[in-house]
């Protein structure tokens, strides 16, 4: 494939200085992948000497499939990996790694353990809830990079609303905390997803080492946590840059991003607002849910300038006669014939449910699964299936968006778990994510009642009863 050639102010942050932090915010559409690889060439290329390398990370493993695929990043100058593989070689250096990461499954396990454990300890009422509540501020704690009790307590919560805990209330989820990192050392690991960049961290610094890049690009950075930010950081030379990518709209995994937490200087942001991918009416429909009150405080979100020309709004589709499930795979099917096609939903044993069912329905058009485990790219025409995150990144002719019913978004399991505020937080920034994958065609569709985390008015949509 030939690389994409920069348009207008893209150009000017490939050739932005070869040393020190870089921070591009850019709203869906506006290049930000294409950039990074356009960047990591010209510093690989211009600022390099022989032995020196070049990293670019990315979170979407699908994305590192389609990077890899350009003839200009297959030699042993360049390194396209996701953070977690370069964590790995970091931590197995110090005999970290021997049984791996701790699953999240299991991690869920312990810190139930740990919370009753502690709960026979102390009578606060803070103790007598859902054993989620502490595996959601672990996880956050962690995802902050914080080492204290004193530090946990000092520090400004953000992220969560309905889940926040009162100051004086935070050791009781620290000794949760202990109490699990200690069953987690009895159980032969060293570290699981969330705070392995800690201990990356500490590595790098201790051992006064780096990475070995000289210049390190973070793609879709806005999934990475402060915590990974920050180890990342830790393991850039003297001489080096880092440069960040990433659309705060986009953020989906609850750690908002400030650039002190995540150990960056930049001495300016960049914002970059031009839409090369929506059509104006998709487009259009992505910033008015970037209005939303679940939005409220996201300050950074960037409001695109539409480049590409108009085509026909977002069809909405309610279901009432018909059944939502076979009639999907049938507009797929149609659509499909010429074009890429995108079917994307929250679970991923709906997305195999989806697949098996359209292969026994056609064979005459490729249908595919999108997984961030996949080892090649995605073909020019035909049916792709996957959840919202597997699709971060990507883009589609057309995408359609099933099950946008209000019993389903948001999800009850997670409101369990977390709170419906903080549930809508996270849900609305997929519904974001599957709108702003589609270039010129959007179809939602729901049964019953729409859910209301998309918005209510119909000036936005097509509007279609089967």
């Amino acid at each position: 494939m030939k690389l994409p050639t920069p348009k207008g102010r893209q150009q000017e942050v490939v050739y932005l200085p070869e040393k020190g932090h870089t921070v591009v915010l850019g709203t869906a559409g506006s290049g930000k992948t294409s950039m990074a690889m356009l960047r990591a060439i010209h510093l690989q290329n211009t600022h390099c000497r022989e032995n020196e390398k070049t990293l670019v990370l990315t979170y979407n493993k699908m994305l590192i499939s389609y990077m890899s695929s350009f003839e200009e990043f297959r030699t042993a100058s360049f390194s396209i990996n996701s953070y977690y593989k370069v964590a790995y070689r970091v931590l197995s250096s110090k005999n970290l790694m021997s049984n791996g990461y701790l699953d999240s499954n299991r991690k869920k396990q312990l810190i139930e353990i740990s919370k009753n454990t502690v709960a026979q300890m102390h009578s606060d009422a803070l103790l007598k809830r859902d054993y989620m509540v502490f595996f959601e501020e672990i996880k956050w704690i962690q995802s902050f990079g914080i080492r204290t009790l004193q530090e946990y307590e000092t520090t400004q919560r953000t992220g969560r609303k309905g889940t926040r805990i009162n100051r004086e209330k935070r050791k009781y989820i620290w000794y949760v905390y202990e109490d699990y990192k200690n069953r987690r050392a009895n159980s032969g690991f060293n570290v699981d997803w969330d705070d392995a960049p800690i201990f990356v961290e500490d590595i790098l610094r201790s051992n006064n080492s780096d990475l070995g890049y000289k210049h390190i690009i973070i793609d879709e950075g806005q999934d990475f946590t402060p915590a990974m930010i920050k180890s990342i950081s830790a393991g850039l030379p003297q001489q080096g840059s880092l440069t960040f990518f990433g659309d705060v709209a986009q953020q989906i995994y609850g750690s908002r991003i400030s650039w002190k937490d995540a150990g960056l200087r930049p001495p300016k942001v960049w914002e970059f607002k031009e839409n090369y991918r929506n059509s104006k009416e998709i487009a259009d429909l992505a910033l008015e849910i970037t209005k939303s009150k679940y939005f409220s405080d996201e300050p950074d979100i960037v409001a695109p300038n539409i480049v590409k020309a108009a085509s026909a709004k977002p069809t909405l589709v309610k279901f009432k006669n018909k059944d939502e499930f076979s009639e999907v795979l049938n507009i797929a099917i149609n659509l499909a014939q010429n074009q890429q096609l995108a079917i994307l939903v929250r679970k991923r044993d709906l997305v195999r449910q989806i697949i098996g069912q359209l292969k026994s329905r056609t064979n005459q058009i490729p249908i595919e699964e999108l997984h961030d485990q996949r080892g090649e790219y995605l073909p020019e025409r035909g049916i792709m299936v996957g959840t919202y995150h597997s699709a971060k990144g990507l883009e589609f002719d057309t995408v359609i968006m099933p099950f946008c019913t209000s019993s389903i978004w948001p999800s009850p399991e997670r409101i369990s778990e977390i709170g419906e505020e903080d549930t809508s937080v996270e849900d609305i920034r997929l519904l974001y994510v599957g709108v702003t994958r589609a270039k010129t065609g959007l179809i939602i569709s729901y049964t019953q009642t729409v859910t209301a985390l998309l918005p209510a008015s119909s000036a936005f949509y097509n509007l279609m009863e089967m």
